[in-house]
């Protein structure tokens, strides 16, 4: 295999205790002292949420003075983050990064409590005063921002309890987040194969799951559940721990209404209530036909059903098609396919390689998984993955230089309008996902086992999204309505997973994998819950433009981009009504996604027989 792509991060700062990162450390410092001194000079104005006329173009200045300092301390601690993050990714054991990270842990918390005054304040004020200084040209970005934070307005704790809250966050709730990245980096896994065995970490040996030798996919997958069999009882009291903060902190804030643990979810991914409802609901009435096309997958394996193990395997062919790809083929692959969309998603790609924004490298303390991240002062994305050759590092890669596009489209926008929410998120990247396995099932330029490979991959994607995704998402609200009755052991969580899985993959699957809830990093994040339904949405939303491409032309990647980049200052229903013209809360939006999708299971279950 050749020398697999290392990415560039030395272009933000030169290391951790480098004068560059120092410098911007110290920045944020004096922020964070000016901010609270201003909130000092004023303790007035936040007693009050009306003003004389005289007097509240004084309090609009203000504002404008504290956000606008804000807005400068979070990108560069944003930057930093991402920075530490990014050293620690390639190598769970690197004390300066950790360190590093944890005292930007801290500053945050010291800004957050430095800005509480003020934030309390914009979310109580009446709407006319917010509108008002919303109106100043610096915080007029800020606008969508505040609409969210002020639908909890009848939620906020008092001054003092909301500060002390944050300062506690760092070494409890986060605390218990970090400890699960640190027990997934320096886990190791015994793969024995053919009498052989090999120690590695836990993101080469899932990466293996996803090979074409089955033999090889059974021993690490093995070895994943043996070795996080012997820490199940930590990851328990990770899950524990998480669920029952969230769920005390539910408690604290129902002091006016209910509130609930979907409540804040719902809200982060910036969608109601009865929009996640209709998405379930199409997708559960379409399930059976999805188990049905698993049982097929699974014969093509020797199989009367499908073995865990093989569930991210790539095509069970004896072709060409089970050769490891080396990166370069994959990357061509991808970029090829994007060319054939739009030149200007050709050129983007190329220029993420050139520039050595990717990270594939095969490391032993390497983080599992993969993702896409960037660095706000220069508006750059990074891509992280564990490249081993399998079509799903493939479909990863594709994935996640996906995420890039859409941050570098909306490079330009406010730093606030930048952050959209993960059920918009995930839009770009199964677009991109989409676009290649589109392309290689069409292409006349591939053999026809290979392009049975990616109506294959296809079919497995639509299985993991809405089959295992709902799963989760089950698994996760069980989680959380025992949770608030007592603690959970690690055998409790295993049956809540394996009454989840049968819901959704019916008898479809040999067994269960009971103990996915913890060698799955989403359940274990400190900074979010439910990390699962957004996959499901984003899926079936970009199936939804994707097959606008004849209906708007020459226009597609305008149209396209211009929905990127309203992602950051508009609800998923808003963005859909008006780009759209569609009703999210519809079963039946959903459900014509989900007729595209049951059209692939079709063409996939035809290949199969022939």
């Amino acid at each position: 295999m050749t020398t697999l792509p290392e990415w560039n991060i030395l272009s933000e700062y030169p290391a951790i205790q480098s004068s560059e990162f120092l410098a911007d450390f110290a920045e944020v410092e004096k922020i964070v002292k000016e901010i609270s001194q201003i909130t000092k000079e004023n303790q007035s104005i936040w007693s009050l949420t009306e003003w004389p006329a005289e007097q509240r173009k004084t309090i609009a200045e203000t504002m404008v003075q504290i956000w606008s300092k804000t807005e400068r301390a979070w990108i560069l601690a944003a930057n930093m983050q991402t920075f530490c993050h990014c050293h620690i990714s390639v190598d769970a054991n690197d004390s300066e990064a950790e360190k590093g990270s944890s005292r930007l842990q801290i500053l945050l918390a010291h800004l957050q409590e430095a800005c509480t005054p003020a934030e309390l304040w914009m979310i109580k004020c009446s709407d006319s005063f917010s509108d008002e200084i919303l109106e100043q040209p610096e915080l007029n970005a800020w606008k969508f921002y505040w609409q969210k934070m002020r639908l909890n307005k009848d939620l906020l704790l008092s001054q003092s309890e909301e500060i002390l809250l944050n300062s506690l966050r760092v070494s409890g709730h986060q605390a218990w987040g970090d400890l699960y990245t640190k027990l997934m980096g320096t886990i190791t896994c015994e793969i024995e194969i053919n009498g052989q065995t090999e120690t590695v970490g836990i993101a080469k040996a899932q990466a293996i799951t996803m090979l074409p030798d089955p033999v090889a996919r059974k021993a690490a997958w093995q070895a994943v559940q043996k070795a996080w069999g012997l820490h199940k009882e930590s990851a328990a009291a990770i899950l524990n721990a998480l669920a029952g903060w969230r769920l005390e902190l539910i408690k604290k804030r129902s002091h006016t209404r209910q509130t609930n643990f979907l409540e804040a979810p719902l809200q982060g991914a910036c969608i109601k209530e009865s929009t996640l409802n209709a998405m379930m609901t199409a997708i559960h009435k379409n399930a059976p036909r999805l188990q049905k096309t698993l049982k097929i997958m699974a014969k093509l394996h020797g199989h009367e059903k499908m073995q865990i193990w093989d569930l991210l395997a790539p095509a069970p062919l004896k072709s060409e098609s089970d050769a490891a790809l080396s990166f370069e083929e994959g990357f061509q692959t991808i970029s090829s396919a994007l060319q054939e969309v739009d030149s200007e998603l050709y050129e983007f790609v190329t220029m993420m390689r050139e520039k050595k924004w990717i990270e594939s490298r095969i490391l032993p303390r390497k983080s599992g998984g993969a993702y896409c991240t960037g660095f706000a002062k220069s508006r750059t994305p990074r891509v992280f993955q564990t490249w081993m050759g399998s079509f799903m590092d493939l479909t990863t890669l594709a994935h996640e230089l996906g995420h890039a596009f859409h941050s570098w489209v909306m490079r330009d926008l406010p730093f606030i309008q930048r952050d959209y929410p993960m059920t918009l998120a995930e839009t770009a990247s199964i677009f991109t996902e989409t676009v290649l396995l589109d392309s290689m099932m069409h292409s006349k330029k591939l053999s026809a086992k290979t392009r049975f490979t990616a109506a294959y991959a296809e079919v497995e994607n639509a299985v993991a999204l809405l089959l295992n995704i709902p799963a989760r998402f089950d698994f996760e609200k069980s989680l959380y309505e025992k949770r608030s009755q007592s603690t959970l052991t690690a055998e409790e969580l295993s049956q809540l997973t394996d009454e989840a899985w049968t819901k959704w993959y019916g008898n479809a699957l040999e067994q269960n994998d009971k103990l996915f809830w913890a060698t799955k990093l989403h359940f274990s994040m400190s900074e979010v819950s439910f990390y699962n339904f957004p996959y499901a949405f984003g899926y079936l939303f970009s199936l939804s433009i994707y097959a606008r491409r004849k209906e708007w032309g020459a226009d597609f990647i305008k149209k396209y981009k211009e929905i990127l980049c309203d992602t950051g200052r508009m609800s998923a229903e808003e963005l859909v009504q008006k780009h759209m013209n569609e009703d999210l809360s519809s079963v039946s939006f959903w459900q014509k996604s989900i007729d595209i999708v049951n059209e692939k299971l079709e063409h996939f279950e035809e290949l199969a027989r022939a």
